[in-house]
């Protein structure tokens, strides 16, 4: 007899399983048929269950419920409830969550795309009305998530836009001198624009061998409010040992001008305003890289990329290692972003092999009549 998900020998007779609004029911049967026929009717229960729920809730009420179900940072709700609300409501508000179909929710992509939203754009959203789908499914309300393995547009994977430490110093020269020290900085450490704004003095170790930068905070922009949190990750939280003495000496001329305690924050206004990275991007960065003319494609990241252009240029080139640095969880985002950078000789390696194979063979090499190989 074929198996049948749900039920299962137990002792002389047969058990069904099934879960109804979230309570485990199980019965035992002397027959196969009888077991199969109240689980099926248990089933056909849930389903009516569901339907009678998912009747009274449409995706602005379900929205309602369970999106602030698990706990988010801030600034990741806040752009949650911007992607549903300009989005996803437009279109599936006031439909009861049943009703909403694989084809509606293909409709609506390309409806999306149509309209020129950038595809990584497109992909977040419905990641966002997915995910809020799926807590229905998981409270039984609806028996699938038609917003799942749906056909998204694809995300081009374009090549970073590198800074180079010639236009890094024009960069540095067109720039505020309040801010200019920032550009030097992040070109050694690669930090993000948010954990810039984010140091202290303290978190910068002078006395170690290697000068340290220590990752321990970020500041996010949230509604036109500045948020001071912990890094978005783990990995997040970290030391950085690439700066180097000639900016090491410069920040320590910095921090004794500005009179700054181990408590201040190491880059802020003039006025001791916190550096609020949008409003730095905007008012500071763009008007320096028109001024150095850079193109529109360089931005606060350009700097990222560009220390991680030098610290492979000055030989670290194990992505573990830089990742570490970058502060990322996984070397797979270097691999993806960084890998045409990474070594490609491979002379040493088959050089080594060559010798191994010579050591096996006592020192004798192998004779050849193969055509010789043109250096």
């Amino acid at each position: 007899m074929a198996r049948s998900p749900g039920i299962r020998r137990h002792g002389p007779g047969w058990e069904a399983r099934v879960t109804v609004n979230g309570e485990h029911l199980s019965a035992t049967f002397e027959t196969f048929s009888d077991a199969a026929a109240w689980r099926s009717e248990q089933v056909a229960r849930r389903r009516r269950s569901r339907t009678v729920n998912a009747h009274k809730q449409t995706f602005d009420e379900l929205w309602g419920q369970v999106s602030n179900d698990r706990p988010l940072r801030h600034n990741t709700a806040v752009r949650n409830e911007s992607a549903y609300r300009n989005y996803v409501q437009p279109w599936f508000g006031d439909v009861p969550i049943h009703k909403i179909t694989r084809t509606h929710a293909i409709e609506w992509v390309q409806a999306m795309v149509d309209t020129g939203l950038a595809p990584s754009t497109v992909v977040r959203v419905v990641a966002v009305a997915a995910g809020c789908i799926q807590r229905a499914v998981d409270r039984e309300m609806v028996d699938r998530n038609p917003f799942r393995r749906i056909p998204l547009p694809r995300v081009e994977d374009n090549e970073r836009r590198f800074i180079t430490a010639e236009e890094a110093h024009h960069l540095e020269s067109a720039m505020d001198p309040w801010w200019a020290l920032v550009v030097p900085f992040a070109l050694d450490t690669g930090l993000r624009i948010g954990e810039l704004a984010g140091l202290e003095v303290r978190d910068i170790e002078f006395n170690s061998p290697s000068w340290v930068v220590h990752v321990r905070r970020i500041v996010s922009d949230v509604q036109g409010h500045a948020r001071i949190g912990l890094p978005k990750t783990r990995a997040g939280i970290r030391a950085v040992p690439t700066l180097t003495r000639p900016v090491a000496e410069r920040l320590a001329v910095h921090i004794s001008e500005r009179g700054l305690g181990p408590d201040d924050k190491l880059f802020t206004g003039r006025n001791g305003g916190i550096m609020r990275p949008t409003n730095w991007r905007s008012r500071v960065f763009r008007p320096a890289v028109e001024a150095a003319g850079l193109g529109p494609e360089v931005t606060p990241h350009s700097l990222r990329h560009g220390a991680v252009a030098r610290w492979i240029a000055a030989g670290q080139s194990d992505p573990y290692v830089l990742s570490r640095w970058l502060g990322h969880s996984t070397p797979v985002i270097v691999y993806r972003t960084y890998a045409h950078l990474l070594p490609q000789d491979t002379t040493a390696i088959t050089e080594k092999m060559e010798a191994e194979a010579l050591a096996a063979r006592g020192g004798e090499g192998v004779a050849s009549s193969v055509v010789k190989i043109r250096p």
